[in-house]
């Protein structure tokens, strides 16, 4: 799963736009998958493609400005493009995310070719770019159906060893990316997501239970947590790791933003091939 989500926006549109990604991802789920697979986890791709006349194909091009493309032919069918160098788990979110376009009604007027980058598969409901969240929103439902995921996450630890094995082949396959974002999104833990690039953060995701703020976009990872460590070249720990709360939980200007007792441990991975490095938080406040 995992957008960048929106740069400083805090909360959803008050107004809340209705979930038609989510909600035709259901309906594939339960129509378009055989039987025995509805409650599968892993959703196989290849015959929903196969049956919507959708050919994939790489492109041969470095450096193509697009993560995914879908071409529409006027009869129905056509092709998904997908760029080079994307791994099994991120290649599905962007055919899944495509497979959103073709599928939902209101993405049927916007041309014959659909060009998506990387930040529009990063898109989410509080971004201005609709379309992008919509197909998100279906992408993330067809290949981690909330009933399924929240159920897989309940009572776990908030960390990248959980999220390695909610992404293997074996249960979601999918990127361990979407997977964090996946487990931020459903889990009743108080837990985030910090996604940097070159030691600055540039998205991050929160749980409904998380109460805190946190570092704004383009700020510095801050001094002395572990995922500042990881972008100075120490191996990440997928494990949890404690950290100091005023290490995230402080302001510029060292003012304590935190609660009056809290615990908090930190998770790591890094992706050297894009300088990323991710870092989930969990919070364990005193009686929880």
């Amino acid at each position: 799963m995992p957008t960048p989500p929106s740069r400083g926006a805090t909360s959803p549109d008050p107004a809340r736009q209705s979930r038609e990604g989510r909600q035709k991802a259901q309906l594939f789920r339960q129509y378009r998958l055989p039987p025995d697979a509805r409650d599968a986890r892993r959703c196989d791709l290849d015959p929903i493609l196969d049956e919507d006349g959708l050919e994939v194909c790489e492109s041969q091009v470095a450096d193509c400005g697009y993560a995914a493309c879908l071409l529409r032919m006027p009869d129905g069918g056509g092709g998904i493009m997908i760029a080079a160098g994307q791994d099994r788990g991120r290649r599905r979110f962007s055919l899944a995310h495509e497979l959103g376009h073709y599928h939902i009604p209101r993405h049927k007027n916007v041309g014959v070719a659909l060009y998506c980058a990387d930040a529009d598969l990063r898109a989410r409901e509080i971004d201005a770019r609709r379309l992008e969240w919509e197909a998100n929103d279906f992408a993330t439902e067809l290949l981690m159906p909330r009933r399924l995921f929240a159920r897989d996450v309940a009572g776990r630890e908030a960390t990248f060893r959980t999220v390695t094995e909610l992404a293997d082949p074996g249960m979601y396959d999918v990127s361990l990316t979407a997977a964090a974002w996946r487990l931020v999104e459903t889990s009743r833990e108080a837990c985030a997501l910090v996604v940097s690039v070159d030691g600055h953060v540039e998205w991050l995701v929160r749980s409904e239970a998380w109460r805190y703020p946190l570092a704004e976009w383009r700020r510095p990872l801050p001094r002395g947590s572990a995922g500042e460590a990881v972008a100075r070249g120490e191996s990440p720990n997928p494990r949890a790791e404690p950290v100091d709360p005023l290490v995230w939980l402080s302001s510029s200007d060292g003012r304590w933003l935190g609660g009056d007792s809290v615990e908090m441990f930190e998770s790591t991975h890094s992706i050297p091939r894009l300088g990323q490095v991710l870092s989930l938080l969990w919070a364990i406040e005193a009686g929880d």
